[in-house]
């Protein structure tokens, strides 16, 4: 054998030997970059995320019903409903509970299902307990840019509310970061739906001290691909109710029936009102003497 011959293996074992050493070293210096403390973190804290989401303000058409709830002078509901939400605010002070109440279709904007939302927006306010609450709206499509729809629209008025309630809270040794690129991203289009589904998610697990929320209205949103995003969305709101160790009770109303939260809610965890609002206007019970 040839001093050629005998060497060509070796020059190949060193080729690969140094192409390896390549790939390696690389590996490492990516490793290395990742880790760095002197890179620029792409997150960025509650306080700058309040800041940038004050753009979204003006995309929010619902109401979180506390002004509405304090001049709202109708406080009669249903009789039959008044031992489930004594129960739900009974269990509510210490575990997570969920209740869905429907009542009667009315056109009319104070319908039995809002007045016992606003009612309960009432009753916790009133225990200077923190919570979140929405009511539920779909603007007029003169308040919208073409490419919207007022399903669309109302959707993401509703998360954007909630996120707008959480950011106002300031947790004690708040670990809370979210990405900078991703909330550039939100809009009031319904292509930012997931993004905006984020960062309600990463709050209400960085704001444990919310222990209440109420949504009245949800039904209104899911015409057309709607109940889809209203399961998503109650998925979200759901999950960090059954989160171990977490005390985020929810209770939603509707006037008829809704898609997504009958395909969610447990039966035990639902409610029924048969009585019109002139019915409860005759033999409803003043839900002023409940409290927490």
């Amino acid at each position: 054998m040839s001093v050629n011959q005998r060497t060509l293996p070796d020059k190949r074992l060193r080729i690969l030997e140094n192409s390896r050493l390549v790939r390696n070293s690389d590996e490492k210096a990516e490793v290395i970059e990742e880790h760095n403390p002197s890179l620029p973190d792409p997150s960025i804290t509650r306080d700058e995320v309040d800041l940038e989401c004050r753009r979204l303000r003006p995309m929010i058409y619902g109401a979180d019903g506390i002004a509405l709830a304090q001049n709202s002078h109708d406080r009669l509901v249903d009789v039959n409903i008044i031992s489930h939400l004594a129960l739900w605010i009974q269990e509510a002070t210490r575990v997570s509970r969920k209740l869905w109440i429907d009542f009667p279709y009315e056109f009319q904007q104070d319908s039995p299902a809002r007045v016992a939302a606003l009612n309960i927006i009432s009753i916790v306010a009133k225990a200077n307990a923190p919570f979140l609450s929405y009511i539920c709206k779909t603007p007029r499509q003169a308040e919208l840019v073409d490419t919207q729809t007022r399903v669309n629209a109302g959707l993401v008025s509703m998360v954007y509310s909630l996120i707008s309630q959480l950011l106002r809270f300031r947790p004690p040794d708040d670990g809370f970061r979210f990405d900078q690129s991703m909330l550039s991203r939100l809009s009031g289009d319904i292509s930012c739906w997931n993004v905006a589904l984020g960062l309600l998610s990463a709050l209400l697990e960085h704001t444990p001290i919310t222990r209440y929320c109420i949504i009245h209205g949800l039904n209104e949103l899911e015409t057309g691909e709607g109940a889809v995003k209203c399961e998503e969305f109650l998925r979200v709101l759901l999950s960090h109710s059954n989160r171990h160790g977490s005390r985020f009770s929810i209770i939603f109303t509707t006037s008829g029936l809704s898609r997504a939260l009958y395909g969610v809610m447990d039966q035990k965890d639902r409610a029924s009102s048969s009585e019109s609002t002139k019915a409860i206007e005759r033999r409803g019970v003043d839900l002023g003497f409940m409290e927490m």
